[in-house]
């Protein structure tokens, strides 16, 4: 199942996916157990009923502090709700280290201590299916949690890339209003969209060449086998 079709239509909602139907290994993650969002455009009550009604029971919000201060998670409403931010990842921080070749330090980072990728995987091992998992625009940090998570399931590298880029498709619109306000900075943009696939492979790479795999690289982080394991039985079938 591409990435297109497990796009879900929540009002204005931006950059909205289930991830079922994906393949790990021998088995296939199911449809209503996981689903990534960002927090862009707006949730009415016709939205949240489409949400309850997808089986939606848990979110986990990653955003700082202050963003959540500042914009609440319009999916908090009728579901446990749990704040873990992950504050040790920057916006485009794997772009940019992937270009100048210290992706492996920039991992390292990210899984440093009280960073709080450890704390993200744990709230998912602990959720109650289906799970919601948002940032602000659901691509920098929720994306390289999911693609990590993937990849620790046994996820192939071409599946985690693409369900890694689908989000600019998502956000193409958002993309255009930005670029219109910041001519100065379309170019960027721009580019990180053309090197997005190169970014995560990459990325990929790292954790198998420098980390021993991303459950190595989990574990560095203070993620312990057992909560992939939970995580896998709630989410493959």
């Amino acid at each position: 199942m591409t990435a297109v079709e497990r796009r879900l239509a929540w009002d204005a909602c931006l950059n909205v996916r289930d991830l079922g139907g994906l393949r790990c290994g021998d088995g296939t993650l199911q449809r209503g157990k996981l689903v990534r969002a960002s927090v862009l455009g707006t949730l009415t009550a016709a939205g949240r009923r489409a949400m309850r009604s997808h089986g939606i029971r848990s979110v986990i919000d990653v955003r700082g502090d202050d963003e959540v201060a500042g914009t609440p998670s319009p999916y908090r409403d009728g579901t446990v709700y749990r704040h873990v931010p992950l504050d040790s990842l920057r916006m485009m921080a794997l772009h940019d280290a992937a270009h100048r070749g210290t992706l492996r330090d920039e991992l390292r980072t990210i899984a440093a201590a009280d960073g709080g990728l450890s704390e993200c995987f744990t709230a998912i091992a602990e959720a109650e299916p289906g799970i919601l998992l948002h940032c602000t625009a659901g691509r920098d940090r929720t994306g390289l949690i999911v693609a990590i998570l993937l990849a620790a399931l046994g996820v192939a590298d071409e599946d985690v890339v693409a369900d890694y880029v689908a989000s600019d498709d998502a956000l193409t619109d958002e993309y255009m209003r930005f670029k219109a306000a910041n001519p100065d900075r379309a170019a960027a943009v721009d580019e990180g969209i053309a090197r997005r696939a190169w970014v995560m492979g990459e990325t990929l790479a790292t954790l198998r060449g420098a980390f021993g795999g991303p459950g190595a690289y989990l574990a560095l982080a203070g993620v312990e086998p057992r909560v992939i394991e939970a995580i896998r039985g709630k989410v493959v079938g």
